[in-house]
């Protein structure tokens, strides 16, 4: 497996062009979390907007501006606001929070390919760092066996097929078989 996934590499390095392209419908994809970020500023504002009311609701009562059915009414009203919009912001917090790791690997996943040309042998810091799982072994669309492919998924979602009985240049493929042998990292 350490010999294929030298292989593999070499061949992106070698397809630069197929890299960038990746890179780019992957960083596309990230720009999405973009959006999320003006969402949470507006929630963020909606959340601040209806603690104020809230907090003038208090104001009011104690100046007895207003009396307690009013305010008990109001107030559980503002509340129920408040839990919905704080409830609506930690979901795009963490949403934000998963398309910044993201990010974060595609620039981790470019910089590894930008210094190294090719690998000469197994670096397996190289591997941890770029591979979600491999897989030896799988059945094509039809049914057979193909128990002499390796497959590698990369953390940025490009799979890789590897046939170990070619040895000159591994067909990059994508990943419509079944697995039969598995490594997760």
């Amino acid at each position: 497996m350490e010999q294929s996934f030298v292989r593999a590499f070499n061949a992106l390095c070698k397809d630069n062009e197929k890299i960038t392209d990746e890179f780019i419908e992957n960083l596309s994809k990230s720009l999405e979390y973009r959006e999320h970020e003006k969402e949470i500023k507006k929630l963020n504002d909606k959340t601040n907007k209806l603690h104020n009311q809230r907090n003038q609701l208090v104001d009011l009562l104690l100046e007895q501006k207003i009396n307690k059915d009013i305010y008990d009414q109001k107030y559980a009203k503002v509340s129920e606001k408040i839990e919905i919009a704080e409830g609506e912001l930690q979901a795009y917090n963490e949403n934000n929070e998963f398309g910044e790791d993201f990010r974060s690997r595609l620039l981790s996943f470019k910089r590894i390919f930008e210094k190294k040309k090719t690998m000469e042998s197994f670096d397996g810091e190289i591997f941890r760092t770029l591979i979600k799982e491999a897989y030896i072994g799988e059945t094509d669309d039809a049914g057979n066996p193909l128990p002499r492919t390796i497959n590698f998924v990369f953390k940025t979602g490009l799979k890789i097929n590897i046939s170990p009985l070619f040895p000159k240049e591994p067909p990059l493929e994508a990943d419509h078989a079944h697995r039969h042998h598995a490594y997760k990292g």
